[in-house]
């Protein structure tokens, strides 16, 4: 009887009905919205920071990272490639040889890092040769094939064809100096790697630091990365038993800035996600008050002719659960289609941000942002929105149902 009365009595007024219910629409469907941007621009930084790091999980020599010496190196890296095929998380594994060194020629000299990569098992993460801005990545015909950053290029002042001369300590701490040719430029946006970085294929780097078959970083790529910390330690562990004693890690253990970084960007989106639901509890909870408060001399008729208190709160509770649900109902809609129209047009944050942002030493360059509809975040929404509806109606219900009818009668004239 309840549930029929507070049908009808919220059509008896539909434009108030219409403006309430438009109330929750818009205010839903904005925070929806909102959590969709949000949560893929997470994804597309963590992404961007996955590919800077160059893979989910890495093993390296024992305390490698700590020193980054080139005497810390991989001995033997086959049972390590046995583990990973044996992994079903893991998609691609990556060898490669760092080398950290001086790159010079006759005028200038720069520190850089070297870095010999297998290019066919990098392409199957990510093509070199995105980045590429002159010339090409690795000429086959040359046996001594380099690319640099821009910056690096622009500090030597050496184009395509040019000779220069890779000065670093070989494992056994003999200096080595080594000749390369110039093949190509990158400009990946990020100044860590266009200032400091050089890429040679694998082979190239080995026979350099004489360590044919050796290697000192082998990446693991996953289907998953949220399964990078247990694929780190299965590895570390299957390791360990195989007798190789070398560090695992995880990509947000070797790049602690960025994963700062994301940690004060996530604490900053849940602020303004908590001020975006106090401004849609405030805006529906004075909706509801104004709605009720316009109704006064209905709600004394009602009580005049014999609705208890009890059964006035209970109808008002009522309505407010009916335009909750038409509301969130119509919002959730709303919100899904205009995620999924970002998510097919996207919005190029560098419109805002301004071409080639470096932030933490990952690049933002060309990052366009779309929508990722998190189901569990999306549901978690509406029941808590839901919850504030019910909620905000509470109090005008209670306010209604104390009114004296003689009272109520008289409010509004």
């Amino acid at each position: 009887m309840l549930w029929k009365l507070a049908w009808r009595n919220l059509w008896r007024h539909s434009t108030r009905t219409v403006v309430v219910i438009v109330a929750i629409v818009a205010s839903f469907a904005l925070l929806l919205f909102f959590i969709g941007l949000q949560a893929d621009l997470e994804r597309s930084f963590e992404q961007a920071a996955i590919e800077t790091a160059g893979g989910n999980v890495f093993v390296h020599a024992e305390n490698y990272w700590e020193t980054l010496d080139n005497e810390r190196i991989i001995e033997e890296p086959g049972p390590i490639f046995e583990a990973a095929d044996e992994m079903v998380a893991v998609s691609n594994w990556l060898p490669r040889l760092v080398i950290h060194g001086l790159l010079e020629t006759s005028d200038d000299s720069v520190a850089v890092q070297l870095t010999g990569i297998d290019r066919e098992r990098e392409e199957l993460v990510r093509s070199p040769e995105e980045d590429l801005v002159e010339g090409v990545f690795f000429d086959e015909a040359n046996p001594a094939s380099l690319v640099v950053g821009i910056g690096v290029a622009d500090r030597l002042g050496v184009g395509i064809g040019d000779r220069v001369v890779l000065t670093a300590s070989l494992p056994d701490g003999e200096i080595e100096r080594t000749l390369f040719f110039l093949d190509g430029i990158v400009e990946t946006g990020a100044d860590e790697f266009d200032n400091t970085r050089a890429w040679t294929p694998l082979e190239v780097a080995q026979s350099a630091m004489e360590m044919e078959g050796q290697l000192n970083q082998v990446a693991l790529v996953l289907h998953d990365d949220g399964q990078r910390h247990q694929v780190a330690s299965s590895m570390q562990q299957m390791l360990d038993d195989r007798g190789q004693h070398l560090d695992v890690q995880s990509w947000d253990v070797l790049l602690p800035d960025v994963v700062a970084l994301m940690q004060f960007r996530r604490g900053l989106a849940y602020l303004i996600f908590i001020a975006l639901l106090i401004v849609v509890a405030l805006a529906i909870a004075n909706t509801f008050m104004m709605a009720v408060m316009e109704r006064v001399r209905e709600l004394g008729l009602l009580s005049a002719v014999g609705l208890t208190p009890e059964r006035m709160f209970m109808m008002l509770l009522y309505e407010s659960l009916i335009l909750g649900f038409i509301g969130l109902l119509v919002g959730f809609a709303a919100g899904l289609g205009l995620n999924l129209w970002v998510d097919a047009v996207g919005i190029d944050v560098t419109d805002f941000l301004g071409d080639d942002i470096d932030i933490g030493g990952v690049s933002t360059i060309d990052l366009v942002v779309r929508s990722h509809i998190v189901p569990l975040q999306w549901i978690g929404s509406t029941l808590f929105v839901f919850f504030i509806i019910v909620a905000s109606s509470i109090y005008p219900a209670l306010k209604a149902a104390r009114l004296m009818p003689a009272e109520a009668m008289h409010m509004n004239e």
